[in-house]
């Protein structure tokens, strides 16, 4: 699919699936280097892993469920959002001059119940810039049954929609602003296969379910916004955000 129609199904609908992005021997490095980052985590800056303790995907308080802003910490994160192939369908959406807001990694567990309830990454941000693209790619097979992204089609075009506190128990707690009022009409389920890509706007409302399998569900998350933007969080909190195009 050419980039004038990527940007017209992003328009439309808010998110664009890439089937197959990376091959299975792709996916197997990156699962790998994961692993060994898990692993070996003591070597790596705490402040980089999310626990289940701390409201993510788990109960465990002694195996990470996410890994956050993991290019200010390891190198290859950066090489892995500057990939060609992504910056190809990040450009027409956002411009030739591209940077890096967030660089994750979701490992929800077998059997988790945690939810990640319905909620528009905008509302997270602190930059101001009209809006971001996150491409999240599957390392797993994601399905409905494992906690496959859920969209709401469209919803992007209406801005920042009104919110109040998670519904579900199972919620969790990284994600204090539920979206309220979702029209089931526009739901779309969206499961794909291992190194598929997702690319969806910072607007689209979105959830994803509970691991009722034995089987872990991993997922890379890439977060690219304008080079132009400016900061609004705190001082201290301020982070490095690199330039991967432009």
């Amino acid at each position: 699919m050419n980039a004038k129609k990527i940007k017209e199904r992003f328009d439309e609908d808010g998110y664009f699936v890439w089937e197959e992005l990376y091959s299975p021997a792709e996916v197997a490095r990156k699962r790998a280097y994961i692993e060994q980052i898990v692993t070996n985590r003591d070597r790596w800056p705490s402040r980089m892993f999310i626990y289940g303790a701390a409201g993510t995907d788990s109960d465990d308080d002694a195996v990470p469920t996410a890994i956050h802003t993991g290019h200010l910490h390891d190198w290859t994160f950066i090489d892995w959002a500057r990939d060609e192939r992504i910056l190809r369908v990040v450009r027409p959406l956002l411009g030739d001059d591209v940077a890096v807001y967030n660089t994750s990694v979701f490992m929800k567990p077998p059997r988790s119940p945690v939810v990640i309830p319905w909620h528009q990454d905008q509302a997270y941000y602190a930059v101001t810039t009209e809006f971001l693209v996150a491409c999240w790619v599957a390392l797993t097979d994601v399905t409905m049954d494992n906690g496959a992204l859920k969209y709401l089609r469209g919803g992007h075009r209406f801005g920042v929609l009104p919110t109040g506190p998670p519904r579900d128990a199972n919620a969790a707690t990284t994600f204090d602003r539920e979206v309220v009022d979702i029209d089931p009409s526009q739901i779309v389920d969206v499961p794909v296969r291992a190194g598929s890509a997702i690319f969806h706007h910072s607007l689209v409302p979105h959830y994803s379910g509970p691991n009722r399998t034995d089987s872990p569900r991993w997922a890379i998350a890439l977060d690219y916004m304008r080079a132009d933007y400016l900061f609004t969080g705190p001082g201290e909190a301020r982070r490095c955000y690199p330039i991967v195009s432009g």
